[in-house]
């Protein structure tokens, strides 16, 4: 299994990134522009991004994700409980405050189910 980490704040992605490389394939991306040069040409089983990046939002980012791999899993973390309500473009959302150790959990379950 892989998954795309899109979010501008480094902190955060690098500890998606050190958390989810025991489970699966990781690639990270710190924004819209470098995450639709990836979704172009290297194929993923999850999106995982932020809403708010200085390049984009990530609900444009998951709408063009859709378009382009037709079955990649899609999840949106926003510090804005608004915009995780509002929108349909994603699978799943969590609260980007407090919400890191749940997302975590959803794509390993997500990895685990796909293994079988």
């Amino acid at each position: 299994m892989r998954v795309l980490v899109v979010d501008d704040d480094i902190i955060i992605r690098h500890y998606f990134v050190r958390t989810l490389r025991r489970h699966v394939e990781v690639e990270e991306a710190s924004g819209v522009t470098e995450a639709l040069a990836k979704l172009r040409t290297i194929p993923f089983d999850i999106v995982l991004t932020d809403e708010h990046m200085p390049d984009g939002s990530g609900r444009a980012l998951l709408a063009q994700a859709s378009r382009l791999q037709l079955h990649c899993r899609r999840i949106l973390m926003s510090a804005d409980e608004l915009v995780l309500n509002e929108s349909s473009i994603h699978e799943r959302s969590f609260a980007k405050v407090g919400g890191l150790p749940h997302v975590v959990a959803w794509i390993r379950a997500a990895a685990s189910q796909s293994q079988r």
